[in-house]
């Protein structure tokens, strides 16, 4: 596979342009996709919030790319752990984007999955979604996030969507790292391009930082490691991208073509806080394994409702408009009792009831507050801020 990335940059143009001029330095959309073939265009739709997912616009013109090549292009996806999938669909418009492009979006929670065997790892094989084992090409389209466990999730991480929950929940617990590039090693990109138009210092919840790129690449490994340089992070603090640039290949220095805007350093989390943490959240899951195996089950949504960011409504404060109960797709509010039904809302907690009230009614629940100078002019603000 190549080692060339090819970096464009997204500010002041259509993304349609950015993404032809990326593709034209790789030698076209045609070098990877042929007349017939059935192209798995994979996004990041983690959780039912827009700036945490993988840009419409990015994903609309590669459809119009995989189109011209006379590719079929369908989209899947499977949300993060903690979200329902359907849901979180429903809430970014996914369904509604699928509808205006006359292309199929596959809940991969819904579809069969297959046995396959891992190389390495502590677990002997992976539960991967059919759908995707079947298609011809695979098109990852990540989202340049940061990442409480992984320090990044880019195009490597992206594509934990393509297998089971269960086989998420015992990679997170006997090693989250290796079960990522054994996932690689399995599931091959033959494209990635990085949706960069802004970064977000953590998966779901977290300021963003612009940066107007994109950054594609015939080799998922190399692309990582580039946008790594681009964040102005050592690739070799990341576990999984350093295992996977010894293990499945990419270049020690990818060859960057087209634009580049060096934004870095980022902080990615580290310290003794981050290291408990990943040690809570191991433990988390580790049971989660035991909870599941009894009662088929899973207490992990509970825990991140209670224990992370949930909304609250201030009933001295709510005077009872409604507008909250309109806006929230999971029918979880109660206005006559001023209150959240936390089955409804816990796995979705798209937090749109806090900026549907008008009177202030409705706080969030642990939500991290960026250090006092971290956000910068022209950064977006918190989910409900």
């Amino acid at each position: 596979m190549s080692s060339k990335v090819a970096c464009e940059s997204a500010r002041g143009r259509p993304m349609a342009e950015a993404l032809g001029r990326s593709l034209a330095s790789l030698g076209g959309i045609r070098s990877v996709v042929a007349p017939g073939e059935r192209v798995l265009i994979k996004p990041n739709f983690v959780g039912p919030f827009e700036k945490a997912v993988t840009s419409f616009g990015l994903i609309e013109a590669v459809v119009r790319q995989v189109r011209a090549a006379g590719g079929k292009p369908f989209l899947a996806e499977s949300a993060g752990f903690e979200f329902d999938t359907e849901s979180t669909f429903r809430a970014i418009g996914a369904r509604d984007l699928a509808d205006r492009l006359s292309i199929e979006l596959l809940n991969l929670d819904e579809h069969p999955h297959t046995e396959v065997p891992a190389e390495r790892g502590p677990l002997s094989c992976f539960l991967v979604s059919t759908p995707v084992l079947e298609a011809d090409r695979i098109i990852n389209l990540p989202r340049l996030k940061g990442h409480s466990l992984t320090g990044l999730t880019i195009g490597m991480k992206n594509l934990f969507g393509c297998i089971a929950r269960e086989t998420r929940r015992k990679i997170h617990a006997t090693g989250l790292s290796r079960g990522i590039v054994e996932v690689n090693r399995i599931i091959r990109s033959d494209l990635c391009v990085v949706d960069g138009r802004t970064w977000l210092g953590r998966a779901v919840f977290d300021v963003e930082r612009p940066l107007g790129l994109i950054a594609a690449g015939t080799d998922v490994v190399a692309t990582d490691m580039t946008c790594c340089r681009i964040l102005g992070v050592d690739y070799k603090r990341v576990k999984h991208i350093r295992l996977a640039a010894r293990e499945l290949g990419g270049a020690a220095r990818p060859e960057v073509i087209g634009e580049r805007h060096d934004v870095g350093p980022v902080r990615l989390r580290g310290g003794v806080g981050a290291a408990l943490h990943r040690a809570a959240m191991w433990s988390l899951y580790a049971g989660d394994c035991l909870c599941s195996a009894v009662s088929g089950g899973s207490v992990i949504p509970k825990v991140h409702y209670y224990m992370g960011v949930r909304p609250r409504i201030d009933r001295k404060r709510c005077d009872r408009c409604g507008d909250c109960a309109h806006v929230c797709p999971a029918s979880a509010i109660d206005i006559a009792t001023c209150s959240i039904n936390a089955q409804r809302c816990m796995y979705l907690r798209c937090l749109r009831c806090v900026d549907a009230c008008p009177a202030g009614a409705i706080s969030v629940i642990g939500l991290r507050k960026p250090p006092a100078g971290e956000k910068r002019e022209g950064e977006r603000g918190w989910p409900g801020a």
